[in-house]
């Protein structure tokens, strides 16, 4: 709980009972989520514009990062050093839909045709995660 008042103060947002229940769930999750399924664990009834308004203030002061996936499905996660480079990768499992931040896969460098300036980017892998991987992929048969 100190860690999410530490956030919020350092990102000059109030310390609201949404905000601090929406930080909670999203720290404690190990994968990026969808904005239905952080109100699904919030441990209060809150409408939907209370979330998507919250949602927005994390991602303009850089506290949350947001995916965007194939078919228009955003999901979100705590940028976790809040400092951290918007230039990273993340992995998004094909079995369980599960997304996972890549921070070990550097990114730090684009080259950019003369004249380009990014300002962010993203890279998303695709395929199964360590629990979905096939068996086959998990064990494979050894040549004979």
């Amino acid at each position: 709980m100190d860690n999410i008042k530490q956030l919020l103060a350092a990102s000059k947002m109030a310390k609201t009972p949404c905000r601090v229940d929406m930080l909670h769930i999203l720290l404690d999750s190990e994968t990026a989520l969808t904005e239905i399924e952080i109100k699904h664990k919030l441990s209060y009834d809150y409408d939907r514009a209370t979330i998507f308004r919250n949602l927005r203030a994390f991602l303009k002061t850089g506290l949350l990062h947001a995916i965007a996936l194939e078919g228009g499905e955003v999901r979100y996660q705590v940028s976790e050093s809040r400092l951290q480079s918007h230039v990273h990768a993340h992995f998004h499992c094909k079995a369980c839909s599960n997304l996972y931040c890549l921070n070990a896969v550097s990114l730090d460098k684009l080259n950019l045709p003369e004249g380009f300036e990014a300002e962010e980017f993203d890279l998303v892998v695709k395929g199964f995660c360590e629990k979905c991987t096939p068996e086959h992929a998990k064990h494979p048969r050894s040549a004979n």
